[in-house]
């Protein structure tokens, strides 16, 4: 259940529909002044094209410092 899992999240549709999302809210993030979580965000995009996973961490780090803004 979990190795099929991780392979759905790993797929390369799932790593570009991560991206596109993560793209999106590094454009809102911008937008708004928040130029620190729109800089993270952009890393999280990166992060998801070659690991999922790693840009699942870092999109949920951008999410909390958007919180404490």
């Amino acid at each position: 259940m979990l190795s099929k899992l991780l392979g759905i999240l790993g797929s390369k549709r799932s790593r570009q529909l991560s991206v596109v999302s993560t793209l999106a809210q590094a454009v809102l993030s911008f937008k708004r002044g928040q130029k620190k979580a729109a800089a993270l965000f952009l890393g999280a995009a990166a992060l998801s094209y070659k690991r999922s996973e790693l840009g699942y961490i870092a999109q949920i780090a951008a999410k909390l410092l958007k919180k404490k803004a």
